[in-house]
Parts: C-alpha cells; structure tokens; sequence
C-alpha cells in the first residue's frame, strides 16, 4: 500500500475562504477582527507558531497585536498584560503560549469570552462535559457563546475529517503523549465521535506494540522521529502535531516521515498550518459576539 500525504493545503484553503468572506463581512460594519498574541521568552516553537499566526492573519485580514514579555517576568506584570486586553474593545481573541510563569492564574485571568484557543479553565469544563462550540463544527449539545475547541486538536479533526477519516465510531486512536494542550482535549473530541482512545506517554512500556494496533496515530510529543516503523501498520493515519528542533535547525515533527513511506500510511507533514487556519476562524467567531 503507498503512502498518502495528509497535506495541510486543501483543508487550510477551505477554512480561510470561510474565513476571509466573515472578515469582510465584519469588515462593512466597521469591525476588524484582532488577535492578540501574549508571549513570554523566546522558545523556537512558539516563534515558529507564531510566525504562522502573522502569515494567516495577514491572508486573511485580521489584524494581530503582539505582546511580548521577558523570561523573568514577574507575576504582577504578566497579570495586568492579560488584564489589559481583557479591557481592549478592539482585541476579540487572546492567544497566550505556555508553558509560562504562575499559567494556571493567568490563564484564568483571561476573560473566557476571549478565550479563543479552550485556555481557560471555563472553556475547558464545557469540553469536557460535551459541550463547547468552534466555527467549524463541534460536539453535542448547545455551544455557549464564550468557548471555543483548543486550535490544535480542533486542526487535528480538521484533518481527518477532510480526508475521510472523520468517522471513528468503533475505530481504535492511540494517542502518544498525554499533554493539556493537544493529548488530552482531543481524546475528548475523539470519544465524542465513538473512537476507542488509548493514550500512551512515557511510562507506558509497550507503546510501539501498541501503536500498531491502532486504526489512527495522532502524536504530539515534539520528538524528531519518535514514531517509528515499529508503530506503524499500513493503511493507518498519522496526525503528527508533534514539533521541535532537528538537527539542521528546522521545526520538524515526531513522525520518521521515510519509515511512514516505506510501511504504507497517510501521514500529515504538518498541523500547523491548519492550526493557524482555526485559529483565525475562532478569532472571527469571537469578534461576532462581541
């Protein structure tokens, strides 16, 4: 069986063409949708993250407004930087890195209506419990106004729904890596679709064996090559929202992309382009409401 890219291009195109008729839309009413980016420290992922955020928001006419603050930032300062975009009538969205100094407290200093990455402790009870809402579909139930997915799992399903994967009653994702990021709001999207979801992190002794299992691999662990020819099967799909460093100095994921074509399984090179795309769809969503 030849291997198949999951390639983030089709799907980003079809999120910013939503995207980019919203904005307009806000646009004639004398709305710009804005997103602030809240960074603290220089860490190359979050810079590669965010570098991507600028390019989309410039694709699709949001304007961004960055905030950027030292390593040792003390926790008054960071505080009152959240607190004031709570404040600002023209930001809609707040997109803040972690991991970061004293994050449980700011994060629930963000005001939940801004909430446009599932941050907050608010957003991330409603998922929990089944609901929440993001513009391009969602779980069961009624979608409150002040909640949306986390943009990285909600890109992960982006992805499998595009490619004819979407349907996992019955289907078997192992998960590797059990993160509050991305492991563990989408094995809760994943449960809401009827998939059977197993997570495997560093204490679990057989996660090769039984990563070969699975119907679906989804990874986001941020080591180069991790998931190996020992994990895979073919006929398998890989999401990889893995990312860290290689050797050359470029952002790879954990997928060993020449195993992935030699065993015969649909990869993605890359989430984070579609990220980025639902990233800016929530902060059109949020800008609506507000």
């Amino acid at each position: 069986m030849a291997a198949t890219k999951l390639a983030a291009k089709a799907v980003v195109e079809g999120l910013n063409e939503k995207t980019i008729a919203a904005v307009e839309a806000l646009k004639s009413t004398g709305v710009t949708p804005t997103l602030a980016i809240l960074r603290v420290g220089e860490r190359a992922d979050d810079l590669s993250y965010e570098k991507g955020a600028l390019n989309r928001a410039n694709t699709v006419g949001v304007a961004v407004k960055q905030v950027i603050l030292p390593l040792d930032v003390d926790k008054d300062e960071l505080l009152n930087a959240v607190k004031s975009l709570n404040i600002d009538n023209t930001v809609h969205g707040v997109l803040i890195f972690r991991p970061l100094p004293f994050e449980a407290e700011v994060f629930n200093t963000l005001d939940p209506k801004k909430d446009i990455d599932g941050a907050t402790d608010a957003s991330t009870a409603l998922l929990f419990n089944g609901f929440g809402g993001t513009v391009f579909g969602g779980g069961e139930g009624p979608k409150p106004d002040n909640s949306a997915y986390p943009c990285t799992p909600a890109a992960c399903m982006a992805i499998l729904d595009h490619y004819g994967y979407g349907e996992l009653k019955g289907k078997h994702v192992v998960f590797v890596g059990s993160g509050l990021r991305v492991g563990r709001p989408l094995g809760m999207l994943l449960l809401n679709r009827g998939a059977t979801v197993t997570y495997c992190h560093e204490f679990t002794a057989n996660t090769p064996e039984i990563c070969a299992t699975a119907d679906v691999i989804v990874t986001a662990v941020g080591k180069a090559k991790l998931i190996g020819e020992k994990h895979m099967k073919p006929g398998q799909a890989i999401i990889d929202a893995g990312l860290s460093e290689g050797s050359d100095g470029k952002m790879v994921g954990d997928t060993d992309v020449d195993a992935a074509e030699k065993v015969g399984v649909s990869y993605t090179p890359s989430v984070g382009p579609v990220t980025t795309a639902i990233l800016m769809a929530h902060v059109v969503n949020a800008a609506s409401r507000l």
